[in-house]
This record gives C-alpha cells, sequence and structure tokens, in this order.
C-alpha cells in the first residue's frame, strides 16, 4: 500500500517538474488574467498544503488538522529558484514522512486522508501543467514533454512496475496488474 502511495506522489511530482523545468524565470509569476492565480502561487499554496498535510500521516489526530492559509502577499513576486526550493520542501517532508509510515498503518481512515491527499495535489498539478502549456504556448514553443501527457495511462503504469508490495488482490474489484474484474463485480 505504502509503495503504490509513494509512486503515485511520485508520478504526479514528476508530471509538474516536466513543465516547470521548462518555464523561463521571467514568465513564473506570469497571469492569464488579473483573477486568475499565477504559476508562483499555485507552486506556494501547494507546497504549503503538503508541508501542514505530511505530518498527518503519522498521527491518529489525522481529520482535526486544519490546514493554515498563507497570509503572504498574493502578487508577491519571487524567482524561479526561490519557487522550486519551497517545491523541494514540501515534497522533501510528504516523502520523508510517508517512509516512515509501517504497512500495519495503513488503516481505513489512513487510506482516506491519502486519497484525499493524492486527489487535492492531482487538481493543483493539473492547473500548474495547463499554466505551463498556456505560457510555453504564448511564446511559440511547443511543449517538450518526454511522455506525451495525454498518452500517459497511470494504471499501465503502475502495472508494469514491479512491486513486492502489490498484492494479488490489491483491489476490490480488480486482481492487481490485471483488468479482470472479479465475478462478484461483474454485469
Amino acid at each position: 500500500m505504502k509503495n503504490i502511495l509513494l509512486k503515485r506522489f511520485q508520478y504526479y511530482k514528476e508530471l509538474a517538474e516536466k513543465i516547470l523545468h521548462q518555464i523561463p524565470e521571467e514568465k513564473i509569476n506570469w497571469n492569464a488574467t488579473e483573477e486568475a492565480n499565477n504559476m508562483a502561487n499555485l507552486i506556494k499554496d501547494l507546497s504549503q498544503k503538503i508541508e501542514s498535510k505530511a505530518r498527518i500521516f503519522l498521527t491518529e489526530e489525522r481529520k482535526n488538522q486544519k490546514t493554515k492559509r498563507n497570509t503572504g502577499s498574493r502578487t508577491e513576486l519571487i524567482s524561479k529558484i526561490e519557487l522550486l526550493k519551497i517545491w523541494e520542501k514540501g515534497w522533501t517532508i510528504l516523502f520523508e514522512d510517508l517512509n516512515q509510515i509501517k504497512e500495519n498503518h495503513c488503516d481505513y481512515n489512513f487510506l482516506e486522508e491519502a486519497l484525499e491527499q493524492l486527489s487535492l495535489y492531482s487538481f493543483y498539478i493539473g492547473q500548474i501543467v495547463f499554466m505551463g502549456k498556456m505560457i510555453l504556448n504564448e511564446d511559440g514553443n511547443i511543449v517538450k514533454m518526454k511522455e506525451n501527457l495525454s498518452e500517459i495511462n497511470p494504471s499501465e503504469k503502475l502495472k508494469s512496475e514491479e512491486s513486492s508490495d502489490i498484492q494479488q488482490n490489491a483491489s476490490p474489484i480488480c486482481y492487481a496488474k490485471s483488468d479482470e474484474v472479479r465475478d462478484e463485480f461483474r454485469t
């Protein structure tokens, strides 16, 4: 369970980084409109959420924790180097904390919290990737990704990776590394 979560969080981190490393320094604070977020604010917000939520994985008071909102200026300009340091700090905390978790700690409440965080982070990553494409296309650049984003299938990627922690009956509906649906869920 833990290894699957680690792989999934790593996947989304790398997806955003493919775009982030292509954004020029002068475009990191670019806004599509006055009301829109810019990439720097999305990254700062996501990193702050990751930092505040990561420690929750290790406690029994998971649902009682509140995310602190950034009280800094939303128009504050930040350099790309500073932004990447903020980005790495949040993810480092998350991965360190996930690596400390023992398999017997992966109960229903833990899984629910982990999936909630994964959903939130992927929402932010989607915005970052979309905004990155807008920025790069505005300059006439073609987004150069190692893999075409539309062709990435996370389920297929997980199936192709070997992991001793993936059990044969890892899903309540499907068998691990298989598209075969269990008999009791067939219609």
